[in-house]
């Protein structure tokens, strides 16, 4: 079908890549999941208690940085008279104000700060 007197000369010059594709297919392991899951948010938790650390007890402005963490409350006993009741929905101890909750007798955590 072609025509015999005509010829295709190729002239290739480079660098010739071949590539190829070698390895397994993956499955999805929910065991790796989960300590990919957990050992991210303990490495999240030391990182978050050694920035408290350096905030609070390293950095210059040491007693700034502690002052906005933990707020002080007045303690429930001396309110009422010196009648401590540990039910009361106030009771809101001293330095409960970590990590911006405070928490109540009911153990219920309830924000300091109201965001707008």
């Amino acid at each position: 079908p072609q025509d015999q007197r005509l010829r295709t000369i190729l002239d290739r010059h480079g660098v010739r890549i071949v590539f190829m594709q070698t390895g397994q297919i993956g499955a999805f392991s929910f065991q790796t999941a989960l300590i990919q899951l957990v050992s991210s948010v303990g490495l999240i938790a030391v990182s978050t208690t050694l920035v408290d650390i350096t905030a609070t007890m390293l950095l210059p402005r040491k007693r700034v940085y502690k002052r906005f963490k933990y707020l002080e409350t007045a303690d429930p006993a001396m309110e009422d008279g010196g009648q401590s009741n540990s039910n009361s929905e106030a009771g809101v101890s001293r330095n409960s104000r970590r990590n911006g909750t405070s928490q109540q007798a009911e153990g219920m955590e309830t924000p300091l700060i109201q965001q707008v």
